[in-house]
């Protein structure tokens, strides 16, 4: 009996390899998904020792039934019965070597050396050609929406992952104690989470069921982890990303407090500013026997009209159409609009490309050190990218790599990267050394984040200050036009004039 060697991946994204005796390339597959394994190729071993060796000739095989009548010049053979004694060997009459029944020769089997060919999936390559091997496919996954998660949320959370990983700690058991102080919107993934792990299904897998608390980037940074046996390092880097962000946010707080204040003060002061002259027309026209009491229900009662039209509607009018298009901006579908705003706007754009390029790097070279095709570590980095632009991007390019271009030609060819990464990627190509080039490339790229990021602070502080500037502004100039030409006229009416 042959055997034949399989490689797949079981439920955890753990690739496996091994060697089973089987009679044909299916029952091989069979053999091997029994054990767990998703099979990807099986492929048949040459010259390998089976268990049970057989004969150098196949045994004759009997006809189902004697023939009626023996070739011309030989005896009739007599078999003996089981039941029956065994007769002596002179009473057994043997057929003339001329006489035998002639067999049908089986026909040969020509052998087809196996081509050096990258299979579709579900194809499994052996000698004589590819076999499709009906492997049931996996069942649909129903997502699950949630409210959408935090940066601060993600950064305590994948911190204590990657502190539980790296002391050792079974999954489950880690999983399941976080779940107990987590806030609620976490709670049930991580509980699905503990009870995959107890099942040896990977944690990614879970994670991509709920992508409003673990965005795309983030599952396909920890499945990268656990095919490349990075897991705890992963986790640790998703927690410093989420760090990143969250530190980046809260530094514009105080932009936010002056687009409020303008838009609460800027129709406020024009409420005042119309109910006092009209006040002031008020108390004229009573000849000014008019008490503080008075005049103030007058302003009270004039801005109250003044609210509620036209300022009051056109305000509230304004304010509803700003809040609908901040909720459609920052929708799950405006995500490819919003992410592609980033990329290409002149305040943060530098920084969400160099954001990118390292964490694609930095991934890319982790799988590339544990062993993984070019290829298919390019297309797990590119779908480790936070931008969705950018990882859409960088995944349509790799589709190229290792089979019609090397990495550093996908490069060269695309404006995604800068001159120098070409450059370095070709000439580790040359000297073997890709894992290498790519940790380098990740600490430059890390680098020009860095500086991107303060650049962007300071312009986005320069933009919030010119935002303040021209509010106050607005205010003053409303203000001064009241001040120092609306009342005087009010006042001098009536009066004649040099």
């Amino acid at each position: 009996m042959p055997n034949f060697r399989y490689k797949g991946f079981d439920a955890s994204g753990q690739e496996h390899e091994g060697v089973v005796f089987a009679t044909d390339a299916q029952s091989a597959a069979k053999t091997a998904a029994s054990m767990g394994v998703r099979v990807r190729m099986v492929q048949e071993v040459k010259d390998s020792p089976s268990p049970n060796p057989a004969p150098a000739s196949p045994p004759p095989q009997r006809p189902a039934s004697p023939p009626a009548t023996p070739p011309s010049g030989g005896q009739p053979v007599q078999r003996p019965s089981r039941s029956a004694a065994p007769l002596p060997s002179s009473q057994v009459s043997r057929p003339q070597p001329q006489a035998q029944a002639q067999r049908p020769s089986r026909p040969a089997t020509p052998r087809v050396p196996a081509q050096p060919m990258s299979p579709p999936s579900g194809t499994q390559v052996i000698r004589g050609g590819p076999v499709q091997i009906n492997t049931p496919a996996p069942p649909q996954r129903k997502i699950i929406h949630t409210p959408t998660g935090t940066d601060k949320d993600r950064m305590f959370l994948f911190s204590q992952f990657a502190a539980a990983l790296k002391s050792g700690v079974p999954p489950a058991t880690f999983l399941q104690t976080v779940s107990t102080r987590t806030r609620g919107i976490y709670r049930e993934s991580l509980e699905r989470m503990a009870a995959a792990a107890q099942e040896g299904i990977s944690m990614s897998s879970v994670m991509e069921l709920y992508p409003d608390l673990y965005p795309s980037s983030v599952a396909a940074m920890t499945r990268a982890g656990e095919v490349g046996g990075f897991l705890p390092e992963a986790c640790e880097t998703i927690g410093q990303q989420a760090q990143q962000a969250h530190k980046f946010r809260r530094w514009f707080a105080w932009i936010w407090f002056i687009v409020f204040n303008a838009a609460l003060s800027i129709p406020l002061v024009y409420i005042m500013v119309n109910a006092a002259l009209t006040t002031y027309d008020r108390v004229d026209a009573a000849g000014g026997n008019v008490s503080q009491g008075e005049a103030l229900s007058y302003l009270g009662q004039e801005a109250w009209r003044w609210m509620l039209w036209p300022i009051g509607p056109i305000t509230l009018l304004v304010y509803g159409v700003s809040y609908l298009l901040w909720r459609i901006y920052f929708a799950r579908m405006s995500t490819p609009f919003r992410h592609g705003v980033a990329l290409h706007w002149p305040v943060f754009g530098a920084r969400t490309r160099a954001e990118n390029l390292t964490m694609f790097s930095w991934t890319m070279g982790r799988l590339a050190k544990a062993g993984l095709p070019h290829a298919e570590a390019w297309r797990l980095a590119a779908k480790s990218a936070p931008n969705v632009v950018m990882s859409s991007r960088l995944e349509a390019l790799g589709n190229a790599v290792g089979r019609e271009q090397p990495a550093s030609a996908a490069m060269q060819s695309s404006n995604l990267f800068p001159p120098e990464f070409a450059s370095v990627v070709g000439t580790a190509e040359l000297t073997g050394d890709l894992p290498g080039a790519l940790d380098q490339l990740a600490e430059m790229s890390r680098g020009e984040f860095q500086s991107a990021e303060n650049m962007a602070k300071i312009r986005g502080g320069c933009w919030g200050t010119l935002g303040c500037l021209v509010s106050a502004a607005f205010v003053a100039g409303v203000f001064m036009y009241f001040w120092y030409y609306q009342l005087p006229a009010r006042v001098l009416k009536g009066f004649d004039t040099p």
